[in-house]
């Protein structure tokens, strides 16, 4: 239901949003949120891979006034400004493109999706540089799809509290058995081990 698409440039984080969106069709509509500069190829995109035809697709446009939404609408497409006029709208699909631009805490955009996702059955973000210079970046990404409340600010920066020097060896050591990519993170991770 909830995931994290940090695929680098060009591999079709798109494709793989929309793929998974629409297997839950039944729950739509389904709010893409994005940066202003991709609202247009995202309505391309869901025309192109999904066939819905433009009609069904409605773009929010004002960065105040609730939008209403007309019957059969099936996407609403917005930029980041946008939000604030579709959150009393009850998506149960939401897919974020360019999620790294919601790592700040205290920024309103940051906020309005973290009200979007909290009703949302289904959040999908995307990013292809998800984390610009440190692990720490990602925690307000994270807790978008963290419905269950797992994972805390304190024990994601700084590890949890049980953690030992050997707890911590032993994790990378599994990980350079199934993901070796990771055992090499986990190494140069600046976390105070």
């Amino acid at each position: 239901g909830r995931a994290l698409i940090a695929d680098e440039m060009g591999l079709g984080k798109t494709v793989q949003a929309l793929a998974v969106a629409f297997h839950y069709r039944r729950e739509w509509p389904v709010l893409i949120a994005c940066p202003a500069s991709l609202v247009a190829n995202w309505t391309h995109e869901v025309t192109r891979w999904c066939r819905i035809p433009p009609s069904r697709i409605v773009l929010a446009t004002s960065t105040k006034t609730p939008l209403r939404l007309p019957d059969g609408a099936a996407v609403v497409v917005g930029s980041y400004a946008c939000l604030a006029s579709v959150q009393h709208i009850g998506f149960h699909v939401l897919i974020v493109d360019e999620c790294h631009c919601v790592k700040s805490p205290t920024a309103i955009r940051t906020k309005l999706v973290q009200g979007l996702a909290k009703g949302a059955k289904r959040v999908l973000l995307l990013s292809g540089t998800p984390a610009l210079s440190r692990p720490a970046e990602l925690y307000h990404q994270i807790e978008l799809i963290n419905a269950a409340d797992i994972v805390s600010e304190t024990s994601f920066v700084l590890g949890t509290p049980d953690e030992t020097r050997e707890s911590i060896r032993t994790t990378v050591e599994l990980a350079k058995w199934f993901a070796p990519d990771m055992a090499f993170f986990l190494a140069l991770t600046p976390w105070p081990y």
